[in-house]
């Protein structure tokens, strides 16, 4: 019996008794496309290596390794790891497959005590956070939201979002990215219990979010009730303080975007007359004021959870997306119709996604669930909460043809509350559409799309 760091390719036959410390969900390579699975594995010194699972061998294995099991191991085979990949001292990784000669120790265990853990208080993430240097935490998972795509340069990533809070009621928002949002998410999302203890390692920091906020890695692990000292003390916390849960969640929306961290729109600037009678040019950035005049939408729409292209279909409805021929999942997206106006007219445009949580300040579930209840806030509640702010936006104007007939559909690509509020805004404009001005007469309205099968998130391009 030998430790980790004396197995190296000279090492002919060796054999090593480790503890299973992580372990990921199966995850595809976001470029090769290869399925495998991280696994690893520390021996009683604290030593670890990481152990990889490729293709069938994951579900022929999948029984077997389990967190805080120890196991004794031997003749893995070694591939060498390129330094900047290295998460650990030693220079290899283990490969493990249905070959591998392995069995689980019952009687001469490694003890759960050898496992070190350096958890960063959710209330000092900011202050521990520099750069290339990684976050782990632990926390109670107490919201979360449906992936969302981001789209930058050729490359389209999915995020997932989760709201973490601890015993001092302190709140932050991690969110997972490509691989580990799909795989790590599903785990959280398959929890039995209702607000699942995690663990989350190889955090980066973020100020994305309101009050700062965490960024997964390729590295990064997820471990649901993790069976260590600290996620039990956690645990006996929540039996005790379900109370306090359900009041921090409903305290507010965690899921708002810090705008102050993102820079501002620039000009040139455009009026809504400019917008309407350019032919040109399809991207506007404008200062205007927002009023919300449906009062009959529903400010959601079901749509895929992959390309978000709308369906009529139950929350959660399965099925394969005639879009991007996906197998998919009908998850609540947000969309809201307003009118922005300024001195020299008014459109009507569409809003989608994490862009209508600077008006509505709640999420798309949310707004599924006040939708279906008697309660949902009033039109005039959230006109009155706009009134007198200006806001900074990126307009795409797309042009469609409908037989002889030739419309304008307003979409808004970002949303940025502008730095002065305008308060000498003019109330009879709020009031009363029909005292606009001639130009707002003829100001062509935004087409709503009656093909749910092509009906998608056009902010997003």
């Amino acid at each position: 019996m030998v430790l980790i760091k004396e197995v190296t390719p000279a090492l002919t036959k060796w054999s090593v008794k480790v503890i299973v410390h992580e372990k990921t969900q199966p995850r595809v390579s976001q470029h090769g496309g290869q399925r495998h699975q991280q696994i690893v594995f520390m021996d009683e010194t604290g030593h670890k290596v990481m152990g990889v699972i490729y293709g069938d061998d994951i579900d022929k294995l999948k029984d077997d390794f389990c967190i805080s099991s120890t196991y004794n191991i031997s003749n893995a085979k070694l591939k060498r790891i390129e330094d900047k990949y290295n998460k650990f001292s030693y220079p290899y990784q283990w490969t493990i497959n249905h070959q591998t000669l392995y069995y689980e120790e019952k009687s001469d265990v490694i003890p759960r005590s050898l496992f070190k853990t350096n958890f960063v208080n959710l209330s000092e993430i900011k202050e521990k956070s520099q750069p290339n240097v990684l976050i782990d935490i632990l926390g109670i998972v107490i919201r979360k939201k449906n992936p969302r795509n981001f789209i930058s340069g050729p490359n389209q990533h999915t995020l997932r979002d989760f709201a973490i809070m601890n015993e001092e009621q302190r709140v932050v928002v991690i969110t997972l990215w490509n691989t580990v949002a799909i795989s790590e998410g599903k785990l959280i999302d398959d929890a039995v219990q209702p607000f699942p203890i995690i663990t989350a390692t190889a955090l980066t920091y973020s100020s994305f979010f309101e009050g700062g906020s965490l960024g997964s890695t390729p590295g990064t692990v997820i471990t649901v009730e993790p069976p260590i000292p600290e996620a039990q003390n956690l645990a006996t916390w929540r039996s005790n303080n379900m109370k306090t849960i359900v009041d921090t969640i409903g305290a507010r929306n965690y899921f708002l975007r810090d705008n102050s961290a993102i820079p501002n729109l620039e000009g040139p600037y455009s009026t809504i007359a400019d917008v309407v009678a350019e032919d040109k040019v399809d991207k506007f950035v404008i200062k205007a004021n927002i009023k919300i005049v449906d009062a009959k939408q529903k400010f959601y729409y079901m749509g895929c959870d992959k390309c978000f292209s709308g369906i009529d279909a139950e929350y959660n409805y399965v099925y394969t997306c005639n879009s991007c021929k996906e197998a998919t999942i009908a998850k609540p997206r947000q969309k809201m119709q307003v009118e922005i106006y300024d001195s020299t007219g008014n459109l009507d445009v569409t809003i989608f996604g994490d862009q209508c949580q600077d008006i509505l300040k709640m999420d798309a579930i949310m707004c599924m669930d006040l939708h279906n209840a008697e309660n949902f806030i009033s039109i005039n509640e959230m006109n009155k909460n706009l009134f007198g702010k200006r806001f900074l936006i990126k307009l795409n104007k797309k042009k469609q043809t409908r037989g002889h007939t030739t419309v304008y559909q307003y979409i808004v690509i970002k949303l940025q509350l502008h730095e002065e509020t305008a308060q000498e805004s003019t109330p009879s404009v709020f009031v009363n559409k029909n005292e606009s001005s001639s130009t707002n007469m003829n100001t062509p309205k935004s087409a709503e799309i009656t093909n749910m099968g092509a009906f998608k998130d056009e902010s997003l391009e």
